[in-house]
């Protein structure tokens, strides 16, 4: 009997406990997080010539672990590895429900670092943000903290957190929330590079001891443990 009331209080205090909490339950995403970088290219022609923005290309790498991280397409052979101008870290926080007194509403919450390795200050566009699902469905403009450009100085970091609102008439339960993708723009000596990541939602199995993230068995895509890159050259 005395068991049986330990399992109840149990399972009670963990109901109060997840219904406090201000994200959604098992709404996880991975990579965790993803990383996009910029690389310095040689201008080609004149100098006056206008410079077009450049998109990321993912590339393709196994679960984040020390050694050299593959891309696509390869560099030619003896190309020196220069480190990157700019590394970005997105992550998706989850899904946050809505804190009027924060002024967030119902939303995917995400989560930017971006790191200035270069000899220059570069700037983080918040307007360019732009978060799509699995069937690109656009999600209207975000919440963001700080919502003005933010300038990132010569070997400082900036953290910006982006609330992104459901599109009217949609919540979590019927949005396509299997995919995620995140889109935006990073001004670099006074061009517009665009850099994006790609999620992929994880699902836990809870065990015994600890919980296992990985997707669901009946889902056709690699599970990824780590960072995945997408590098750029502009």
């Amino acid at each position: 009997m005395l068991r049986f009331f330990s399992i109840v209080l149990t399972a009670s205090l963990l109901t109060l406990v997840s219904g406090c909490s201000e994200y959604v339950e098992d709404f996880h995403y991975s990579p965790h997080p993803a990383r996009a970088e910029i690389f310095p290219t040689p201008l080609q022609g004149p100098a006056t010539q206008p410079q077009n923005p450049l998109k990321s290309v993912p590339s393709t790498t196994a679960p984040a672990q020390p050694g050299p991280v593959s891309t696509y397409p390869p560099p030619p052979p003896g190309t020196p590895q220069e480190p990157p101008l700019i590394s970005t870290f997105a992550t998706v926080v989850g899904v946050h429900r809505a804190n009027q007194k924060a002024g967030i509403p119902l939303s995917i919450e995400m989560r930017i670092r971006v790191v200035n390795h270069g000899a220059q200050s570069a700037v983080f566009e918040p307007q360019s943000l732009e978060l799509v699902d699995g069937e690109m469905l656009r999600f209207p403009p975000p919440v963001m903290r700080p919502s003005e450009p933010v300038t990132i100085p010569p070997m400082q970091a900036a953290v910006i957190h982006a609330w992104f609102p459901f599109p009217p008439g949609n919540t979590y339960e019927n949005t396509d929330m299997a995919a995620l993708q995140v889109h935006w723009v990073i001004v670099v000596d006074g061009r517009d590079v665009e850099q994006m990541a790609a999620f992929r939602r994880v699902h836990s199995v809870h065990y015994y001891y600890d919980p296992y993230w990985g997707y669901p068995y009946y889902y056709p895509y690699p599970w990824f443990g780590g960072t995945v890159v997408f590098r750029h050259r502009w």
